[in-house]
C-alpha cells in the first residue's frame, strides 16, 4: 500500500491492482452496463412515473427563448398531472421532442440547468439559461429556486430563457 502511495507509481500496476485491493477481477466488468454509466440520475420520479400518474391532469406550456430580444422561441404544450414540477415537465418535454433536451448538475441542494438543445451557457458573454414562471406574460417572474422545488399550476406558463444575465 505504501508503493501505491509513492510517487514512483507504476500506472499499469495500479491499473491492475485496484480491482483485486477491491475485491473484484477484470472479468466483473461483464456484468456492467457501461452505457447506464452515462445516463444521468435524478432521485425523484422517472418520466415513466410521472406519465402513470393518477389523478386529474391539467396543461401546462413550457418554451424555449434564445437570445435577448427572444430571436428564437420553441413552445410545446403537456398534459401533466396535478402538483408537477418545473423539472418533470422539463424531463417530458425532451422525451415528447428532442429540441428540447437538456443538460444539468446538481450541486448542494439546487438543480442546475446549464444545456438546452445543444445551447450551453456561456460565462464569458454572460448568457445563462434563466428559469421564468407566470399565468401569462404579464405575470413572469424570474425564479432562483430550483427547478425540483417549484410546483406548477393549471395553465402555467415556463420559460427557460438563454439571454444576457444581469448582476
Amino acid at each position: 500500500m505504501k508503493y501505491l502511495n509513492s510517487s514512483n507509481v507504476d500506472f499499469l500496476a495500479t491499473y491492475l491492482t485496484l480491482p483485486i485491493l477491491n475485491g473484484k477481477a477484470l472479468s466483473d466488468i461483464r456484468n456492467t452496463n457501461c452505457s447506464d454509466a452515462f445516463k444521468q440520475t435524478y432521485e425523484g420520479i422517472s418520466v415513466e412515473g410521472v406519465k402513470n400518474k393518477l389523478g386529474p391532469k391539467m396543461r401546462v406550456q413550457y418554451s424555449l427563448y434564445v437570445g435577448d430580444e427572444k430571436d428564437i422561441i420553441h413552445t410545446i404544450w403537456l398534459r401533466v398531472p396535478e402538483n408537477i414540477t418545473v423539472f418533470e415537465v422539463m424531463q417530458l418535454a425532451q422525451v415528447a421532442d428532442n429540441k428540447y433536451k437538456f443538460q444539468w448538475k446538481k450541486m448542494g441542494e439546487k438543480i442546475y440547468i446549464y444545456d438546452i438543445d445543444n445551447i450551453t451557457n456561456d460565462f464569458e458573454n454572460g448568457q445563462f439559461w434563466l428559469l421564468y414562471l407566470g399565468q401569462n406574460k404579464e405575470s413572469m417572474e424570474h425564479l432562483i429556486e430550483s427547478p425540483d422545488k417549484v410546483t406548477v399550476k393549471d395553465g402555467s406558463q415556463i420559460i427557460m430563457w438563454y439571454k444576457r444575465a444581469h448582476i
